[in-house]
C-alpha cells in the first residue's frame, strides 16, 4: 500500500488519508465480525484484504506526517516514539482480545472485531480532526506592534 498510497499524500492531507483508511479498516473488521460459520477461504481473504488496505491507507500517511513533524535532528527520537506507540497499541489491542475471549469464550471473536472496529471509528474521529487547523495565536504584543 506504501506504493500506492505515497503518491497519494503528496496530493491529499494526511488526516484524510488517515481518516478514510480507517474507515475502510472498520468496515473490513465489521464485516469479519457479521460472516457466517461456513464462510469460504476466499470469503475470509477478502474480508482480510479490505482490513489491509484500510490499514495500509492509514499507516503511510500517519507516518509521514509523525517524521516530517519532527526537526531533522530529532528524526530518530520521532522513530522512537513512533515504535513505542505501535508497541503499546499492539500490547494493548493484544491483551484486550484476550479479555475478550475471557469474559466469552463463545463470543470473544466477535466482540474483539467490534472492539477493533469501533476503536478504528475513534481513531478516524481524531484523525479527521486535523483536518480543521485553528487559528494562528499571535504572541502576546504582536497586535500593539502592528
Amino acid at each position: 500500500m506504501a506504493v500506492i498510497v505515497a503518491p497519494l499524500s503528496d496530493r491529499y492531507p494526511s488526516g484524510l488519508l488517515c481518516s478514510a483508511g480507517l474507515v475502510v479498516l472498520a468496515l473490513g473488521m465489521g464485516s469479519l465480525a457479521t460472516m457466517s460459520v461456513g464462510a469460504s477461504g476466499f470469503g475470509v481473504a477478502l474480508r482480510l484484504a479490505v482490513c489491509g488496505i484500510g490499514f495500509g491507507l492509514f499507516q503511510s500517511p500517519n507516518m509521514k506526517e509523525i517524521i516530517s513533524s519532527a526537526a531533522p535532528a530529532r528524526s530518530g527520537g520521532a522513530s522512537a516514539v513512533v515504535a513505542i506507540s505501535r508497541l503499546m497499541g499492539q500490547t494493548c489491542g493484544a491483551a484486550l482480545v484476550a479479555q475478550c475471549f475471557h469474559w466469552s469464550p463463545a463470543y470473544g471473536t466477535r466482540a474483539a472485531l467490534w472492539l477493533g472496529a469501533t476503536c478504528a471509528l475513534l481513531g478516524c474521529v481524531f484523525s479527521a480532526m486535523r483536518l480543521h487547523r485553528p487559528a494562528s495565536v499571535h504572541p502576546a504584543g504582536a497586535r500593539e506592534r502592528a
